[in-house]
């Protein structure tokens, strides 16, 4: 075998780790889905939570099963099929990678560093970084739900030192952070340095956790996504290039006096007795 067929084979074996990981993660939320999404009755069995990454890991695993089965020279009906799905799904998991490294290191460290929250920052691709800010002003309100800090919409703003501004551009994009910020009382606003910023009254400070932990915890995934992407992309040009080549075992297969025959260029017996008649 040469070097693509052994890569296929390395990358359908990470595929299928891969896919039996997510199977677990998604049918541990599906069967203890309350223990980890508290507050909200819409998660458990019947969530999309849990059942969407169920779906993609089983794909995962069984593309991986049917790879390993049929990746072989020559075999172009399948690895062209599969070349496609390799490409589509490298190209959407590289797009995702993307959009979690930007949203982190460019969109959010913005926010935190910016004086006036949210009209004064640059809207972002789609107006995806005023959405973020207006939903982490949101889930300040709906985490420090005691809190007498109350944030208004724009043009008019709330004012903490040294000089900071923070005012809402979206108000739906703003109560939907909100609301997820009262249904995750007990689970992630419970986490000790919001407790901590709500307890003071300082959103910097709470924004500054909210990056911090998402720095910490989902950036990586973010560049994980982009490495798993690339291999994708990398194996649906390995499938074309296996699929195209000639199937060495091909010539094993012959008797070896057929294939010694067709390699010396000597008629064969049928031949010979022909000739002599």
């Amino acid at each position: 075998m040469g070097f693509g067929t052994n890569f296929l084979k390395f990358i359908h074996t990470l595929v299928f780790i891969i896919g039996v990981v997510i199977l677990g993660v998604s049918i541990a939320i599906l069967v203890e889905g309350s223990n980890y999404f508290p507050g909200d009755e819409n998660h458990g069995a019947s969530s999309w939570y849990g059942w969407v990454p169920f779906a993609f890991g089983l794909i995962l695993t069984i593309g991986a099963i049917l790879g390993c089965c049929f990746t072989k020279p020559g075999n172009m009906c399948f690895l062209g099929f599969y070349a496609l799905i390799q490409f589509v799904s490298g190209s959407l998991i590289i797009v995702s990678g993307a959009f979690i490294v930007t949203t982190i290191n460019k969109y959010l460290k913005n926010i935190v560093t910016t004086n006036n929250i949210s009209d004064g920052l640059d809207e972002g691709i789609g107006g995806a970084q005023h959405d973020f800010s207006d939903f982490l002003l949101g889930l300040y309100a709906g985490c420090c739900n005691g809190s007498s800090t109350v944030i208004p919409n724009c043009p008019e703003r709330l004012t903490q030192p040294p000089n900071l501004t923070f005012c809402y551009l979206d108000a739906e994009v703003f109560f939907n952070g909100a609301t997820a910020g009262e249904a995750s009382l007990t689970a992630y606003c419970a986490y000790a340095p919001l407790k901590q910023a709500c307890a003071e009254d300082n959103i910097r400070q709470f924004l500054e956790v909210n990056y911090n932990w998402l720095n910490d915890n989902i950036l990586p995934v973010g560049i994980t996504f982009l490495i798993f992407g690339s291999l994708l992309f990398f194996a649906s040009c390995c499938s074309c290039r296996v699929g195209c080549m000639k199937d060495d075992d091909e010539g094993e297969k012959q008797p070896p006096s057929q294939a010694r025959q067709e390699g010396t260029g000597e008629p064969n017996t049928a031949e010979e007795g022909i000739q002599h008649t």
